[in-house]
């Protein structure tokens, strides 16, 4: 059965919570890329006075549909419970911080031509045009080889429309057929990555997903260290929570950030105990050097204007990226969770809707 009751190709869904002034941003930005018979439904996700205004100034527009649901609930079961007012064939899910394109939608239901088996399609999140130092470079790594790895298409737009595993795809920009997402549920006891489950399920079950460089979405970096450092260490939380359940046994490159942490902890222990360090040790810390600097100074050049510094923070956030990762995984492995069910519950609800 085709879920399409509105008799639209899609829909976009977005879930907020305390941050009007960022979603507002993003309703502006969406209200400029919007083509054809577009549709939005906004799940705001508990009661919050800062809303009014803006819930004021979309709800009478025909093109958006505002739910409040009274009680705040975790993101994940948020998105298990906005889903099912989706009513068109295709459910597009768009963080509530996020900027869109002017031609996001017009390139997605492109996408959709080209790729007419696809049952999930998605694009990367990027750098805004503002971002600070800090921020650009943070980007910039999250893009590279060196800094993401298996994830490095979630954070940049070079590359070829195609075939995409779960590692591609992120949630703050990812249409999935409704049919299929009203099967099963966002995990609500994950700390994060609850689309890798989803993605896996449905890879796994050989329906096709496809990454397309230019449904493009922008998103702001943490704008420091600490904050990043603390994100990052949350990705490899919910990452070491998917592990746990993966099935066949997760890529070997998920355990390389936490066997570099460990490695980084014992060589610590040992100079304190012994008050040297060990020439191997050395080789290994030399290599490592050689990689950053090496992709710190590729990137950099990429930059439109190619500065010191962000050579230098370079320098500093891809250490920052394996060890806080490396030691979110290490967390999520040693702190045990059950395992996400499948079935989404039909229980009632009651939510206050303007349209």
């Amino acid at each position: 059965m085709t879920v399409s009751l509105r008799g639209i190709q899609f829909e976009a869904l977005i879930i907020t919570r305390n941050r009007p002034k960022l979603l507002e941003s993003c309703l502006n930005s969406i209200e400029q890329a919007k083509c054809g018979d577009f549709h939005l439904i906004v799940f705001q996700n508990g009661q919050d006075p800062r809303y009014s205004k803006l819930e004021g100034r979309y709800n009478n527009q025909s093109w958006v549909t505002w739910i409040v649901h009274n009680q705040p609930l975790s993101a994940s079961a948020a998105r298990n419970k906005a889903v099912k007012y989706v009513e068109a064939e295709w459910t597009y899910f768009l963080d509530d911080d996020v900027i869109v394109d002017t031609q996001i939608f017009k390139k997605f239901t492109k996408c959709l031509a080209l790729f007419s088996e696809a049952q999930c399609v998605g694009g990367p999140n990027l750098n805004p045009a503002h971002s600070n130092l800090f921020q650009e470079s943070s980007g910039l790594a999250l893009s590279s080889l060196w800094g993401s790895f298996l994830s490095r298409k979630r954070y940049g737009s070079t590359g070829i429309a195609g075939r995409a595993t779960e590692h591609d795809l992120i949630l703050c920009n990812l249409a999935i057929k409704t049919q299929f997402i009203r099967q099963i549920t966002f995990p609500e006891n994950f700390n994060c990555g609850e689309e890798n489950w989803v993605l896996r399920v449905l890879t796994q079950s050989g329906r096709m997903a496809y990454w397309c460089p230019e449904l493009i979405v922008f998103h702001e970096r943490r704008p420091n260290l600490i904050s990043f450092a603390r994100q990052v260490f949350q990705y490899g939380w919910g990452r070491a929570q998917n592990m746990r359940f993966m099935k066949p046994i997760p890529h070997w490159a998920h355990f390389v950030p936490s066997l570099f942490a460990l490695f980084l902890f014992g060589l610590l222990g040992h100079w304190t105990l012994n008050g040297s360090v060990p020439y191997w040790a050395f080789v290994i810390l030399g290599i490592y050097l050689l990689f950053t600097i090496l992709f710190s100074a590729g990137l950099t050049k990429l930059t439109k204007k190619p500065k010191v510094g962000t050579f230098l923070t370079l320098g500093v956030v891809f250490p920052t990226i394996h060890i806080s990762y490396g030691l979110g995984v290490i967390w999520g492995l040693i702190n045990q969770v059950s395992e996400p069910g499948i079935l989404i519950s039909t229980e009632s609800e009651s939510v206050s809707t303007g349209n």
